[in-house]
């Protein structure tokens, strides 16, 4: 299942609000739909900011674990700078 990330955050993934936005989202599909892979396609979004992905990434490590996230994600159409935003909060788990 893909979610566009774009539809949550427009250009500026940014957002504390917008990072719960996203965990809500993926979380249901990660109930309804347990074995599904979540694309998550950034495609149009041009900023991003740690806050926004630790928003999301906390919720969904604290309620499914480190390694069924890393799993059942899929990061698309993400630039240079935001995977290297992304990659810095998962360091940060992997750190703990």
């Amino acid at each position: 299942m893909q979610l566009k990330i774009f539809g949550i955050t427009g250009e500026y993934a940014i957002c504390h609000g917008d990072g719960h936005i996203l965990y809500e989202a993926v979380k249901g599909i990660f109930y309804d739909h347990p074995g599904e892979i979540v694309e998550l396609s950034f495609e149009g979004v041009r900023v991003f900011h740690f806050s926004f992905f630790r928003m999301f990434f906390s919720q969904l490590v604290k309620e499914f674990s480190l390694v069924n996230v890393k799993d059942k994600l899929e990061f698309t159409n993400i630039t240079g700078d935001g995977w290297e935003v992304l990659q810095g909060v998962f360091k940060s788990y992997a750190n703990n």
